[in-house]
């Protein structure tokens, strides 16, 4: 059974490990919920899209606010790979804003701002401020990727 609202989902049926409303599955390390149909592994969220859509997604399914464990229907969209990434936090900035670095070629404006479209390194300028870099991305994230921008605000 499903609670769309939630996305979490339990056991109709009683068998070996499993209770009959009990929580379905359990939490990987990565944060995904997982659970296995018929000896085979399969991602919560997938299977939660399948149940409201009548179809397996034929592509890869985006969670709006970045928490891997919150599968409710409304927190879910479709996305590309390009639109994944645009949703990603930094990974590990120095600056402490995604799209922005150090480059120490420049004394006055020492921050640069780059963005990454359809596989290709945009330049967006060198900046007095790590804070002045991350807005000039939050700016061509926004323009480059609409919804799916996550802005350089930090980790």
């Amino acid at each position: 059974m499903a609670d769309f609202a939630t996305g979490a989902l339990s056991w109709r049926i009683s068998r070996k490990g499993c209770r009959q409303g009990g929580p379905a599955g359990t939490q990987r390390k990565d944060g995904y919920w997982q659970l296995k149909i018929d000896r085979v592994a399969c991602l919560r969220h997938h299977i939660i899209w399948a149940m409201q859509h009548g179809e397996w997604p034929a592509f890869q399914l985006d969670h709006r606010n970045r928490r891997r464990g919150e599968d409710w229907i409304d927190n879910l969209r479709p996305a590309t790979d390009q639109q994944q990434r645009a949703n990603q936090r930094a990974r590990r900035p120095k600056s402490g804003f995604k799209g922005v670095e150090l480059a120490a070629r420049c004394v006055s404006k020492p921050w640069r701002a780059r963005i990454m479209v359809d596989k290709r390194v945009i330049r967006l300028g060198y900046f007095a401020t790590a804070e002045e870099a991350s807005a000039a991305y939050a700016s061509a994230a926004k323009e480059h990727f609409g919804e799916y921008a996550h802005p350089g605000d930090g980790v």
